[in-house]
């Protein structure tokens, strides 16, 4: 009987243990086709929230199958919750077609939803096919590239083999337009910035900068923009060397000022190409204000975009919340 034709088992699953992080790094290699570390797993789909975070079947001692989430604090409808960010979904090639995603997440949205996640977000991918309508995801945004080349004579440079000039450094500190610009070294400094923005979203205290970028692997860049003394935004960014020229990668800005976020973002494509970055990418949700501060510093929407799509656990779609490339793991 052809393998299409054979019956789906049911199989069993169960949270992930510390013990199964060294076969879901090598499943991720074996299913991506890319290494990550122990320690990036760790620090990624470590628990952080309520529940398992992480379900997974097994076959012969190993792991197959890979339902994980990242739980973060949300603000949703003008309260914070928490919800799931979904990523990772991963099926050994040997096992897909079998019914492992269908029952996977569904045992998994049970779970969150019965330990109290409002909803899971996430992107998920043309491979998920009718799936992911089955499964109950709706889009609710979406996440649009915007460039902005940040010397194209560089770029062509890179790609013949020639020789360029050293991008000059920028100094420490910026003023601009009232704005002093500096690197944020400790999360603390945060503080209270999250509370005076006000919008739906993933919440950007200072927990969630010092573990998405402070504390991550890899870390990122974190730049604030101070006036009268007050941080009025922040911004994080790093370098993307995995590409023929480098890029630079810009994960949020937030802000209580337009004026602010453009500093900031002009701060940000700074520094990048004094790290030798020709170019600087970073995902936007339309019609915000951090779009408009994007189109106004140089950057320019492309085609490519990602469909921000939630299965709701109880607590409502979030439809008015205001999302970030950050927010993923894509950036």
């Amino acid at each position: 009987m052809s393998s299409h034709l054979q019956p789906r088992r049911s199989w069993e699953f169960r949270p992930a243990l510390a013990s199964d992080v060294g076969g879901l790094v090598a499943l991720h290699q074996r299913v991506f086709d890319r290494t990550i570390s122990r320690e990036h797993w760790i620090w990624k789909l470590g628990a952080r929230g309520p529940g398992a975070n992480v379900w997974i079947a097994e076959k012969g001692g190993r792991p197959i199958f890979q339902y994980a989430g990242i739980p973060v604090r949300f603000r949703h409808f003008g309260s914070d919750c928490w919800a799931m960010i979904d990523v990772d979904t991963m099926t050994d090639p040997d096992f897909r077609r079998q019914g492992l995603l269908t029952q996977g997440a569904a045992k998994a949205y049970a779970d969150w939803k019965n330990v109290g996640f409002a909803f899971s977000v996430g992107l998920p991918n043309e491979q998920w096919g009718s799936r992911a309508a089955a499964l109950g995801w709706a889009r609710v945004g979406i996440l649009r590239w915007w460039v902005r080349w940040l010397d194209p004579v560089r770029m062509i440079a890179a790609r013949l083999a020639l020789p360029w000039a050293k991008a000059p450094r920028t100094s420490a500190g910026d003023r601009d337009h009232g704005f002093d610009t500096a690197p944020v070294l400790q999360s603390e400094q945060i503080g209270e910035l999250w509370n005076l923005i006000e919008q739906d979203g993933v919440v950007r205290d200072s927990s969630w900068f010092r573990w998405r970028y402070l504390g991550g692997v890899p870390k990122w860049n974190v730049v604030g923009a101070w006036q009268s003394g007050r941080l009025a935004g922040a911004a994080a960014f790093h370098l993307d060397g995995n590409r023929e020229c480098l890029s630079g990668i810009i994960g949020e800005v937030v802000g209580t000022r337009f004026q602010g976020l453009r500093v900031l973002l002009r701060r940000c494509c700074n520094d990048l190409r004094a790290l030798g970055a020709v170019r600087v990418a970073m995902l936007i949700h339309p019609g915000t204000r951090l779009e408009e501060a994007a189109l106004a510093t140089g950057f320019l929407p492309r085609r490519a975009s990602f469909s921000v799509e939630a299965v709701d656990l109880g607590g409502g779609l979030p439809l008015t919340a205001h999302f970030q490339g950050g927010d993923f793991d894509t950036v």
